[in-house]
């Protein structure tokens, strides 16, 4: 993994033990490297992280904002189906979490059809 992944897997921990001024600067570092390194996964990943802390701290406008370029990112052609259905999945849980159950509901909708996409790529692979 590169070094922005293991940021990011920092990132992930710090937010998992509430440490979110940690979280977000390890994120935040991941985001810089991976656009300087043009690693577009890690890009959207780290959009993904920070609004994970984001809305950990109930800045819900950040959150949305980091989402929705992460959404931007994983809607380019070539990206990974995977990534979308992970992004869309905690996005549902942040939705739920403020009472959004309409929009939860859609973006795990969105979730369903990355993975049946992802499986579809998965099977082009394989054949």
């Amino acid at each position: 993994a590169g070094r922005a992944a293991i940021l990011l897997s920092i990132a992930e921990l710090e937010l998992a033990e509430s440490r979110l001024e940690d979280a977000n600067h390890s994120a935040n570092e991941a985001l810089e490297l991976a656009t300087r390194l043009s690693e577009e996964v890690s890009v959207s990943d780290a959009h993904v992280w920070l609004g994970m802390i984001a809305a950990a701290r109930g800045d819900q406008q950040t959150s949305d904002a980091e989402f929705a370029a992460a959404f931007a990112l994983l809607e380019q052609p070539g990206s990974p189906a995977e990534r979308s259905r992970r992004a869309h999945a905690f996005y549902a849980d942040v939705l739920e979490a403020r009472g959004d159950v309409n929009g939860a509901i859609q973006h795990l909708k969105r979730a369903i059809n990355s993975s049946r996409q992802w499986i579809n790529e998965s099977r082009a692979f394989i054949a």
